[in-house]
């Protein structure tokens, strides 16, 4: 789902909708750019525990052999979805730098 380009957006749009309607309209200053940043930057800061200490020291094998254990975070059990997160961060920190923020 998140694969796909603009998907995250969409998600996101529906989030933001969301939370405008439970806040009776308190949270209509918080804009789709401002939910969008936060995001990009709460993955930046998770990537830091994913890094250095779920996946600290492990290879492909810890989790290719993880695939069953449902206890596990999807990117701790799935290589296609760890690449996908590992090429998300890169375009995230990639696009932070190009902003200076």
């Amino acid at each position: 789902l998140l694969a796909e380009e603009g998907s995250i957006s969409q998600l996101l749009s529906l989030y933001l909708a969301e939370l405008k309607t439970a806040t009776n309209g308190k949270a209509s200053a918080y804009t789709q750019a401002d939910l969008e940043t936060h995001m990009k930057l709460a993955c930046l800061e998770y990537a830091r525990s994913v890094f250095a200490y779920q996946l600290k020291g492990k290879g492909p094998d810890f989790v290719r052999k993880g695939e069953t254990l449902l206890g596990r975070c999807a990117h701790n059990r799935n290589m296609p979805h760890l690449l996908w997160f590992v090429d998300y961060l890169d375009r995230t920190l990639a696009e932070f730098e190009a902003s200076k923020l």
